[in-house]
């Protein structure tokens, strides 16, 4: 596997704004790395490496699927619907919102339908409120009205009244 820059590294492994601003000091080359096909493939085999398949709920695997997000495609989806199975909410957040924006624009609206459905479903909150975030992005509120009227029966029998996911899905379910 080919290396990846050592800017790229250092701004995946950080969150903090001030940080990633000194990076781009620092990196003046970084935005275009950033966009270079070869990183972006190096990236995603990074993510299918047996290093990173042993630790899938670690901040960096969740970095590394918030950042190949952006330009996700159907083709790379086999590669990330392991990581909808990791523990850690992050990691199975950021790797379904690799699959919605792979989808997002896709001909195949039933896989985004159905992803959106997934999400809806997950343990954490977290990811559900995402999930009511992504089907208003989508237009998909009508096309979901079952489906969110019986998750809502659903998660007020589970005790999610005070939920982020709850609230949101009421509001789509309300307008």
């Amino acid at each position: 596997m080919a290396e990846i820059p050592q800017a790229i590294v250092e701004y995946l492994s950080t969150g903090d704004g001030v940080r990633l601003a000194e990076l781009r000091q620092q990196y003046p080359e970084l935005p275009q790395q950033l966009r270079d096909p070869a990183v972006r493939r190096n990236l995603l085999a990074l993510l299918d490496s047996p290093a990173v398949r042993a630790d899938p709920d670690s901040d960096w695997t969740a970095a590394l699927l918030r950042f190949l997000r952006t330009d996700a495609s159907p083709a790379e989806s086999p590669l990330v619907r392991p990581f909808l199975t990791a523990t850690s909410p992050m990691t199975r957040l950021r790797a379904f919102e690799f699959l919605v924006f792979a989808h997002f624009g896709d001909q195949d609206r039933t896989q985004l339908l159905t992803l959106l459905k997934q999400m809806l479903m997950d343990p954490d909150d977290m990811v559900r409120a995402q999930a009511a975030e992504y089907v208003q992005r989508a237009g998909a509120t009508q096309e979901l009205r079952g489906v969110l009227r019986a998750w809502r029966r659903a998660a007020a029998r589970r005790g999610w009244q005070a939920t982020s996911g709850f609230e949101q899905v009421s509001r789509l379910l309300d307008r």
